[in-house]
């Protein structure tokens, strides 16, 4: 194991060749989830993750493109959905990006504390 590694801290190469600084997050337990929000995050549990590496940076636009364009990944918001793995919904719901936005019916209300800023700024 070199100094670095030992340390916390690689330089990792890209498929670009360039080379990526990275930080190693140690791993441990911590309890996930709630009993006071939505329903789907419940039960309350302890969860245990590994060791893992991330980037020092937040990813770029550039970068993950030029990431697609080397390995070809599609997103889970580009994969089309299998009625397997979701039961229940109609055939047009299992469509690309489907999960991630559904236009509502009607209008739309701001939560309260937007509305509050909202005419402020207008007031101004």
């Amino acid at each position: 194991m070199t100094s670095a590694v030992r340390q916390g801290k690689r330089k990792g190469k890209s498929r670009g060749g360039k080379l990526a600084d990275m930080r190693l997050v140690r791993g441990g337990s911590f309890r996930m989830g709630s009993e006071d929000f939505y329903p789907e995050k419940a039960p309350v549990r302890t969860v245990t993750v590994g060791d893992f590496w991330i980037d020092e940076t937040p990813v770029t636009n550039a970068a993950f493109t030029r990431f697609i364009a080397a390995t070809g990944y599609v997103t889970f918001a580009e994969r089309f959905l299998s009625a397997h793995e979701f039961p229940g919904c109609t055939l047009d719901m299992l469509t690309p990006g489907s999960f991630v936005f559904q236009p509502p019916e009607g209008s739309v209300r701001p939560p309260p504390a937007s509305t509050r800023i909202a005419k402020r700024q207008a007031s101004s």
